[in-house]
């Protein structure tokens, strides 16, 4: 499942809003969602999406045609559980910053992203589980915070 709230979060419980979103695209919950500003409405993020117009973590199915969806917003010092590219290495992934291959997939190729403002969406905490369950504890970068 994509991108998961982490149980490492016991300190706080997510906030879930109802936001509008593009008509066209159909989400799943665990989809990574960026701002689409020209509708003012949130899209399932791509592989050029961009720490500043990342948003929020749908958490239910919705098909195209529908207007809304209910979503975690991101916010500083989140967790999440997310699926990777890649096997999980704690050698040579750990606190690296990473790239989404696409709406549901962290890139973790083992080399650093060196810039926030450019593909790096957040930092890849630790691995979960076995290095083959592809699975890392992973932070967003606070969208607020970066600029430019």
């Amino acid at each position: 499942m994509a991108f998961k709230w982490s149980s490492a979060n016991s300190d706080q419980s997510p906030a879930m809003v109802r936001v509008a979103k593009t008509t066209e695209t159909a989400m799943v919950k665990g989809d990574v969602l960026a701002v689409d500003i020209t509708n003012n409405a949130l899209e399932r993020a791509t592989s050029t999406t961009t720490v500043l117009t990342l948003r929020a973590v749908c958490q239910e199915t919705r098909v195209s045609g529908d207007a809304d969806v209910l979503v975690i917003l991101i916010t500083n010092g989140q967790l999440w559980e997310a699926d990777t590219a890649n096997a999980s290495h704690a050698t040579n992934q750990t606190f690296e910053r990473a790239t989404l291959t696409d709406h549901d997939t962290l890139n973790n190729s083992g080399t650093d992203v060196s810039t926030h403002a450019g593909a790096a969406v957040g930092e890849i905490i630790a691995p979960i589980g076995a290095t083959s369950e592809n699975k890392v504890l992973f932070r967003f970068f606070n969208p607020t915070v970066v600029t430019a």
